[in-house]
């Protein structure tokens, strides 16, 4: 969860810093730390990696929040005795609709695997 949000903030910030420009190459900077050449840090650099932290919070706080309101929903049909099918009558498209056992009378009940 947070790895992903880390890796796709980076991606993004560095996809646009390819555009706009101010980013420096990492295979530049690596050559010129292993040659112990000093390195300039243009202003823009900061504001990219500000970028990356503020998108990787939001990344995982948006996770956090749907998995709990997943985590949630699983719960609460579990009290209820609803599970999640897939439902097919004849001639129709399969929908994933929760049901009641009840419901299902002349139905073909496929469970879903999750």
């Amino acid at each position: 969860m947070i790895s992903s949000s880390i890796l796709g903030s980076y991606f993004l910030v560095r996809g646009f810093s390819l555009l706009v420009g101010g980013y420096p190459s990492e295979m530049e900077v690596l050559d010129q730390v292993k040659h112990g050449i000093y390195i300039e840090i243009v202003w823009q650099f900061y504001l990219y990696l500000l970028c990356m932290i503020l998108l990787s919070i939001l990344g995982v706080s948006y996770q956090i929040k749907r998995f709990k309101r997943k985590r949630e929903e699983k719960k609460k049909n579990k009290k209820k005795g609803k599970r999640k099918l897939k439902v097919k009558k004849k001639g129709q498209q399969i929908s994933t609709d929760e049901h009641d056992e009840s419901d299902l009378e002349g139905r073909t009940k496929v469970p879903q695997i999750e």
